[in-house]
């Protein structure tokens, strides 16, 4: 009977520490989706008279980005990951719109990425919003990086885009 028992125990154990990760990455969704709320929906006005880094983003780019969902959403294809940094300390919740266009190439209205220290009571350490190329092509090139290198297969499933997004660019 005692060894029923501690067999049981050690089931309910290992089941406890399977479940970790996954509360893990609901945590860090949980944290991340007010930042990327608003801007999914649309609802930019606060961001109008903003300072933005120079090549990060554009108002003028958003402003599309809602023109966009008032002709209909259907159009454009959003989607999410989480990746790890390498120390695993940071987290960052990469959230993203884009479009196919007519030549077969595709266009990014946003990324947003939400980076959330996990060692720190899950602190967001900071911010990210692209619009322009030069932010979109580092951030791609980051995570062609996570998807080719297999980093990505760290991460759960549910949370993370089924493959690689496609390239911001041509060449």
């Amino acid at each position: 009977m005692r060894f029923i028992f501690y067999i049981l125990i050690g089931i309910l154990a290992l089941d406890a520490s399977a479940q970790e990760p996954l509360n893990q990455y609901d945590e860090i969704t949980r944290i991340a989706t007010p930042y990327v709320a608003p801007i999914k929906a649309g609802e930019i006005e606060f961001l109008e008279n903003a300072n933005p880094p120079k090549d990060a983003w554009t108002y003028k780019k958003l402003q599309e980005y809602q023109k966009a969902l008032d002709h209909g959403a259907e159009m454009i294809y959003f989607g999410s990951y989480i990746g790890p940094s390498a120390d695993q300390s940071n987290y960052g919740y990469n959230y993203f719109a884009y479009k196919e266009l007519p030549d077969g190439s595709f266009s990014y209205y946003f990324v947003i990425i939400v980076s959330i220290n996990v060692q720190d009571n899950y602190k967001v350490e900071d911010t990210y919003l692209f619009t322009e190329e030069p932010g979109l092509k580092n951030w791609w090139g980051h995570t062609f990086s996570m998807y080719n290198s297999g980093k990505i297969e760290q991460v759960p499933i549910a949370y993370r885009y089924p493959v690689c997004p496609p390239p911001p660019f041509k060449d």
